[in-house]
């Protein structure tokens, strides 16, 4: 496994009581984005990182579909295809040990707060470097959640936002 200082950002155990899943010789992921020329990159990068594409479709209901058939243990979801929230929803509830990580061109996505509602563990932005994404995946694979420091600090300030609109008094 490579080592995890190379990742830019810190990352948190999303169940720090989850056991760490063997890493088998491929581990498979399920690549899905509307843009032909970013699945291929995605391809590229998770190849060269010893990942199995096992799945490359163009939209969440295929991505859903080929989830279900396929079984990957993660999938990459692009967060702006239609019925990518429904999407993410629907394989973090059937398949548990699967991993949904979103991707998106926005680093401050307002839907961001929303995919990982749905049961998205992590995030790559499409900048990040082509040699970060397979670490990430690893990390996330170990029970890790992987968000930018940015992100995890728009979602701090996202909860003390909403405590803070609950403390207010209402006026009349």
């Amino acid at each position: 496994m490579r080592e995890r200082s190379r990742l830019s950002v810190p990352l948190a155990r999303a169940d720090p009581d989850a056991p760490v899943r063997d890493a088998p010789e491929h581990q498979r992921v399920l690549v899905a984005d509307d843009q032909a020329l970013t699945r291929f990159a995605l391809r590229r990068a998770l190849e060269d990182g010893g990942f199995l594409v096992c799945a490359e479709v163009r939209n969440a209901a295929d991505a859903v579909e080929a989830a279900l058939r396929d079984l990957p243990d993660v999938c990459l979801l692009d967060l702006h295809m239609l019925g990518s929230i429904e999407a993410i929803e629907t394989i973090a509830s059937k398949l548990e040990e699967t991993a949904v990580v979103v991707v998106t061109v926005a680093r401050n996505d307002p839907d961001l707060f929303e995919a990982m509602c749905a049961g998205a563990v992590g995030y790559i932005p499409h900048d990040t470097d082509a040699e970060r994404i397979p670490l990430a995946l690893e990390a996330v694979l170990q029970g890790d959640i992987a968000l930018p420091r940015a992100v995890v600090k728009k979602l701090v300030e996202e909860f003390r936002a909403r405590r803070e609109r609950r403390r207010l008094p209402m006026i009349e």
